[in-house]
């Protein structure tokens, strides 16, 4: 079970070593889609705070 075990854990290391270039090879198109989402949490929280939560 231990080598089944190992083995499950390289091949998960494999496929986020192959994610991540990937990642690298489009690295702006990445960028840019993590980013806009990221803007759009943060701004969605920005204005849920300020509509329900001014003092």
């Amino acid at each position: 079970m231990e080598v089944i075990g190992t083995a499950i854990a390289l091949g998960d290391v494999a496929v986020k070593l192959a994610m991540f270039g990937a990642a690298i090879k489009n690295a702006p198109q990445v960028w840019y889609e993590y980013s806009a989402a990221l803007h759009n949490i943060v701004n969605v929280g920005y204005h849920f705070h300020n509509r329900y939560f001014r003092s």
